[in-house]
């Protein structure tokens, strides 16, 4: 209950500061294409169903993608007060990208990395506004930077002009411009939860007891959506789902279940950002026609089961004692075990 109830606090006091202004956008739709040089193989004049063309380029690597956002993702621990916070630097790939609705980390050596954490400390870099140019680099489940590449050559100066403008004429824009998106999204938050099953088909809480823990559908007093709702004196109000087109998907209200080709206990081959792309490419396909996440949805919470929890000391822990991760400034949350329905966490990783 320690635990608990330090994850809450923690989350009232971010969610508090999250009512601030600042400026957002929002990804949606998505199209066929046409392929253009593959790793040097002429593949001009194909066109290719979206979703078909995202699984041959991710197989591939694709080298002909333009501009993605920089995004900062902070992993939360089971026990903050024992582990600190970590953080992960990714690329928000653009909604017309063939890796549209994923998140991309870099593979950069030890320079880069520390170049980057830099600019982003010295606010040269805005996570979620600043832009980076990767044409011409090989993509697949990661970004490739060439070795030796420096990190502020591939900045798009012309996309991150409003940063520069922030930092030396304004510090409160500035300031604006590193708040949380949620800002300025008062009124209806469409919220969906996507429930994962692996391949060997460890699932969390059936979508009944997920959507009441989530939203109190089913009577459940302190939730996500209660909690936000207090706390904002009613100007930021959860939705459940929200969107028409998809009630047919929705095993229970706000809640999609998906499938993914994962082995959530498999440490060998364990990464956080990998296990958050597929529940993503298997929530685009399921709903299909062409839709990219986040599309409509405001917040996108994903949910593994994963037996490692922290107190089960005989099973496997990937990637340590995590409880969930989410984008500072964007629509993305994941979740490993129960502590979907921690409303600390859920709180915390919202905000």
């Amino acid at each position: 209950m320690m635990i608990a109830s330090t994850l809450l606090a923690i989350a009232m006091v971010a969610f508090a500061a999250m009512l601030l202004p600042s400026s957002s956008s929002l990804y949606g739709g998505g199209s066929s294409s046409k392929l253009q040089n593959l790793h040097g193989t002429d593949k001009q004049n194909i066109d290719i169903d979206g979703v078909e063309q995202r699984k041959l380029l991710a197989a591939v690597g694709s080298t002909d993608e333009e501009y993605c956002t920089i995004q900062l993702d902070t992993i939360l621990h089971e026990d903050p007060e024992d582990v600190e916070d970590e953080e992960m630097i990714l690329c928000e790939m653009d909604k017309t990208s063939t890796h549209a609705g994923l998140l991309l980390e870099f593979d950069m050596d030890e320079s880069q990395t520390k170049e980057m954490k830099h600019m982003i400390k010295k606010s040269e870099v805005v996570p979620s506004k600043s832009m980076m140019n990767i044409k011409g680099m090989k993509i697949n489940k990661k970004i490739h930077i060439p070795p030796g590449l420096l990190m502020k050559d591939k900045i798009s100066k012309q996309k991150n002009n409003n940063v520069k403008k922030a930092k030396k004429n304004n510090p409160k824009q500035l300031r604006s411009l590193q708040e949380t998106n949620y800002g300025t999204k008062i009124g209806d938050r469409k919220t969906l939860v996507v429930r994962v099953t692996d391949v060997n088909g460890k699932v969390i809480d059936n979508a009944t007891e997920v959507s009441d823990n989530v939203f109190g559908t089913y009577g459940d007093a302190v939730t996500l959506k209660s909690q936000i709702e207090g706390c904002s004196m009613n100007r930021t109000i959860i939705i459940p789902g929200g969107i028409p087109e998809h009630e047919s998907l929705y095993s229970a209200p706000g809640v999609i279940d998906v499938n993914v080709t994962i082995d959530i206990t498999n440490c060998d081959t364990f990464n956080k950002n990998t296990w958050a792309n597929a529940a993503v490419t298997a929530l685009q396909e399921k709903i299909g026609n062409g839709w990219t996440a986040p599309g409509e949805y405001d917040h996108i919470m994903i949910a593994f089961e994963n037996s490692a929890h922290y107190y089960d000391t005989n099973e496997p822990k990937c990637g340590g004692s995590w409880a969930a991760f989410a984008t500072g400034d964007g629509w993305r949350s994941v979740y490993r075990y129960h502590f979907y329905k921690f409303v600390g966490v859920q709180v915390h990783e919202f905000g």
